[in-house]
């Protein structure tokens, strides 16, 4: 229970902040150039830098038992969602919005809502863990999203996949931990101070995408519904039921804080990308944000209910 108002407690501040962002573009202080801005900005150098500063920990056998065991739960939950959205979102009368659908149910919003809700459940040390699905994320959504938008594998660029801020700051952060190098002085204390915007600018960037949309449009969208069932609810509690009946709770010492860390990035609404990457392939952004919208406003609700249940 205490998971679950801790999760509920931080869904309360998200809220709060993506309240001033909305207001913050309503009032015309900001807007669409600057909210563009602010996301890419948060992609290419806040994120990253709060990855490699949740690396920067102390080796031992334990750590890294604990981060494979990570990734392997995010490869899991990704094959899973790709499975559901394509088992489950049908495309019956050939409609475009299909592919987009299908991308947000696969795709959470892991960077900008997930870490500020695993460091307030589970700590700086909890943030280690989650950049596994940060990773896996970043690197499926360059390959296996891309193929989806672009109408097949023909135009995916693996280096595309390999060569993005999230997929650099882990591959950075990791061989700054294997070779136990860190991160000097002044240098740490500006990586530290970039990471911590993190929380305030996503979800301030998060309140002007709010405020971008359409609300009469999102709510009457049924598949939009659906894929807030899927996103937020189904894959996230079949995962949970997954590690409880094979054990993998009970698998070492820390193996539960390490699911829950994970548990929290699959639970998260749909990711951002949803809206700009349709775009760039000829699709409607404009779908893809009312779904972006709807689920993080759901998931402010969905959120703490996963946690609890995990937490069983």
């Amino acid at each position: 229970m205490e998971i679950a108002l801790i999760t509920a407690r931080q869904c309360i501040i998200m809220l709060a902040m993506m309240a001033i962002g909305f207001v913050a573009f309503r009032i015309k202080m900001l807007d669409k150039t600057s909210s563009s801005h602010i996301s890419n900005f948060l992609m290419s150098v806040v994120v990253p830098c709060l990855i490699v500063n949740s690396l920067q920990q102390d080796y031992d056998k334990e750590t890294l038992k604990g981060y494979f065991l990570a990734l392997i739960l995010a490869i899991a939950a990704h094959i899973l969602a790709i499975i559901v959205a394509y088992v489950v979102i049908r495309n019956k009368k050939n409609e475009s919005s299909i592919n987009i659908a299908r991308f947000a149910v696969i795709y959470s919003n892991a960077g900008f809502i997930a870490f500020p809700v695993v460091e307030a459940i589970f700590g700086t040390e909890g943030l280690f863990f989650a950049s596994a699905y940060v990773a896996v994320y970043n690197f499926l959504s360059w390959t296996q999203g891309v193929a989806l938008f672009s109408g097949g594998w023909k135009k995916v660029s693996l280096k595309k996949a390999f060569i993005n801020p999230g997929v650099i700051g882990v591959t950075v952060g990791f061989i700054l931990f294997f070779a136990q190098i860190k991160i000097p002085g002044i240098a740490s204390d500006v990586v530290k101070y970039i990471a911590s915007l993190n929380t305030p600018l996503a979800m301030i960037a998060t309140g002007t995408f709010l405020a971008q949309v359409s609300f009469k449009e999102t709510i009457s969208d049924k598949r939009t519904y659906l894929v807030a069932l899927l996103r937020l609810i189904c894959i996230p509690v079949i995962m949970i039921g997954i590690c409880k009946l094979t054990g993998l709770y009970n698998l070492f010492d820390n193996a539960k804080f390490i699911i829950g860390t994970v548990m929290v990035a699959t639970a998260c609404p749909t990711a951002v990308a949803t809206s700009l990457l349709p775009a760039k392939y000829g699709f409607d952004g404009r779908y893809g944000s009312r779904i972006v919208v709807a689920t993080t406003l759901m998931s402010m609700v969905t959120l703490p209910i996963i946690m609890f249940l995990y937490d069983l």
